[in-house]
């Protein structure tokens, strides 16, 4: 009876947190330079497109 529970409270443990990866996360960046300055065109906004295209867009900014 012992060995049941604890098998059931790991297997219960081990498939909690797979509901939490399930959902969608969003970065959110911040800066100081407007969204037309040549570091946001050029580094931040590719940055958080190769971050949405890499986690098949679970993560987005």
């Amino acid at each position: 009876m012992n060995i049941r529970k604890i098998t059931l409270g790991l297997t219960a443990a081990l498939l909690l947190p797979s509901a939490a990866f399930a959902q969608e996360v969003v970065l959110k960046v911040a800066h100081f330079l407007p969204a037309i300055a040549p570091m946001h065109a050029r580094v931040i906004a590719p940055w958080c497109d190769k971050i949405a295209a890499e986690s098949q867009g679970k993560l987005k900014c």
